[in-house]
C-alpha cells in the first residue's frame, strides 16, 4: 500500500522494510527495496504512482529486508515483465538481474555495506550477488539531484551496522532512516557487523538535528521509518531518549555486578 508523505516522495508499506518512493518526470527513485517477498505487488503499486521506469535504489543498509527486492525492481522498464494478470511469473529476480550488466537501474548504497552484503560467514547464507549495489560511495555525504530535487545520501557509521545511510530529500524536507529508526522495536545493532549502542545514539542525534519542525515540535520534516508510522522530530526525539534510558539502566547493572 502507497500512501504519500510530502513533496514529490511517498512511502510504500506490506514488503518487509518500507520503501520509500520519490516520483517524478526523470522516473522513480526508491530508498531500499523491501525483503524480496512481494516483488510483484510492489511493481504493481508503483504503476499507480508513475509509468515512468525505477532508475535509482538506495540501499540503506545490507539488511535483507531493505535489499531483497532489488534484483527484480532494478530491471529495465520492470511494468513491461509483468505478465497479463500483472504478475511477473515468479522467475523475476533470477532470470532479469541485469544490475550486474550495468542495465536497469543504479543500485547504490555506502561502500561499507556492499562489503557486508559480499562478505562469507560461516554459517550463513551468502548474499546474492544480483542483490549487491552496482555503485558506492566512501565518504561521509554523497549528493546528487534527481527530479528536480537535491537528494543527499549520509553515512551513519556503527550505528546497526557499518553501512547505515540515512537519505535526505532536500525539497520535499523528507528523511528515510533505514534502520536507525523504528517505531515498533528497539533498535536492532549487528555488532559483528561493527554497528554499535554508541554510534546508534550518534545517528539518533544527527537526524534530530537535520529534522527542521513547524510548530510545537511538530510537522516540518517528515521522517520514515524502517517500520512503523511516518513521524516528525519529536517522534524521534522520544527514541532517542528511550535509548539513552536503556543504556542508562544497563550500565548501572554491569557497574552493579548483575549477571
Amino acid at each position: 500500500e502507497a500512501m504519500h508523505v510530502q513533496g514529490n516522495v511517498y512511502v510504500l508499506a506490506g514488503a518487509g522494510a518500507l520503501i520509500t518512493v520519490q516520483v517524478g518526470e526523470d522516473g522513480l527513485l526508491l530508498v531500499d527495496s523491501g525483503d524480496g517477498t512481494k516483488n510483484d505487488a510492489v511493481l504493481k503499486e508503483l504503476q499507480k504512482l508513475s509509468k515512468e521506469k525505477i532508475n535509482h535504489i538506495i540501499n540503506t543498509s545490507s539488511n535483507l529486508a531493505h535489499i531483497g527486492g532489488n534484483a527484480a525492481l532494478a530491471v529495465d522498464e520492470p511494468a513491461k515483465n509483468l505478465l497479463p494478470d500483472g504478475s511477473t511469473g515468479g522467475s523475476l529476480p533470477q532470470q532479469k538481474a541485469f544490475i550486474m550488466r550495468g542495465e536497469g537501474a543504479v543500485i547504490r548504497s555506502h561502500e561499507n555495506a556492499a562489503t557486508e552484503m559480499g562478505r562469507v560467514t560461516p554459517g550463513v547464507p551468502p548474499t546474492d550477488r544480483a542483490l549487491v549495489p552496482n555503485r558506492t560511495f566512501f565518504t561521509e555525504r554523497q549528493l546528487f539531484a534527481y527530479n528536480n530535487e537535491p537528494i543527499e545520501m549520509i553515512h551513519v557509521p556503527n550505528a546497526t551496522s557499518t553501512g547505515d545511510v540515512i537519505v535526505l530529500f532536500r525539497k520535499s524536507d523528507v528523511i528515510s532512516t533505514g534502520e536507525l529508526f523504528s517505531t515498533v522495536s528497539y533498535p536492532i545493532i549487528d555488532p559483528k557487523k561493527g554497528g554499535s549502542l554508541k554510534g546508534e545514539l550518534e545517528g539518533l542525534n544527527m537526524l534530530i538535528d537535520i529534522a527542521v519542525p513547524l510548530i510545537n515540535q511538530e510537522g516540518g520534516t517528515r521522517i520514515i521509518p524502517a517500520r512503523g508510522r511516518i513521524c516528525n522530530e519529536m517522534d524521534v526525539v522520544e527514541y532517542r531518549d528511550m535509548v539513552t534510558i536503556v543504556h542508562d539502566r544497563i550500565q548501572k547493572m554491569v557497574k552493579d555486578g548483575m549477571t
